[in-house]
């Protein structure tokens, strides 16, 4: 079963049906489990969120509606964010980033990948922070896509280009600063130089709490944010 947000499905525990009287007693077996196991989701404290996708309007968007929907259905007491990311657009990413942390219950991450670029400033919205043995944390500075032959740079357009990249960086510096121990230094580098960081560098420095591998409990409510990708054929 999947609840629709838009373009993306959510897989995850669904709501039973209302029990019928009358109906077969292995019929009524599987409705009263149903009831069951939704009356365990409901007392459940910790909700896992798998999200693997860029951070672009339509997924961001329906990362928080999802956030929400349990938080307004549920009231966890934890929402536990399995990571995977290449990134995308900050100001997607720093809204997320503000948003979770404005959530009335605790936040956790886990890197389960690479968390990359703007990635890494949703996965600091934790208040826990957890990556995998194998897993990754790319930063880089923020840049813009030039797209067709004929556009013209001028003085004025590069100025303000330059602007707005400078403050973005600022804006994601800022949070690293606050959210993590590395220095001013190491994060200057990482906008100026491409680095991909190990987790021992991640514990470290303060960007992860801990280096373990997700384990997930038995019976624990589950949900996989599922992207519809133009151009992308599943087989």
């Amino acid at each position: 079963m999947a609840t629709e947000f838009g373009d993306v499905s959510v897989a995850g525990p669904q709501q039973p049906q209302v029990p019928i009287t009358g109906l077969p007693p292995q019929v009524l077996q599987q409705i009263a489990n149903q009831a069951s196991q939704q009356a365990a989701i409901q007392s459940a404290k910790t909700h896992y969120v798998s999200f693997s996708a860029e951070v672009v309007p339509h997924t961001i968007e329906s990362l928080l509606a999802l956030c929400a929907d349990l938080v307004n259905k549920h009231q966890p007491d934890e929402i536990y964010l399995a990571l995977n990311t290449p990134g995308g657009q900050v100001a997607c990413g720093i809204g997320a980033y503000n948003m979770l942390r404005a959530l009335p219950v605790k936040i956790i991450t886990h890197n389960v990948g690479a968390v990359d670029s703007i990635g890494n400033v949703i996965f600091l919205a934790g208040d826990q922070r957890y990556c995998c043995s194998n897993a990754g944390f790319m930063f880089h500075g923020v840049g813009f896509d030039i797209n067709g032959q004929n556009l013209r740079l001028e003085r004025k357009l590069l100025g303000e280009r330059l602007d707005a990249l400078q403050a973005d960086e600022r804006k994601i510096a800022s949070i690293i600063s606050d959210r993590t121990e590395m220095t001013d230094d190491q994060v200057e580098e990482s906008f100026l130089n491409q680095v991909t960081r190990d987790p021992d560098f991640a514990k470290s420095n303060g960007i992860v709490h801990e280096v373990r591998d997700l384990d997930i409990p038995k019976g624990a409510p589950i949900y996989q944010l599922v992207f519809q990708r133009q151009g992308v054929v599943v087989r």
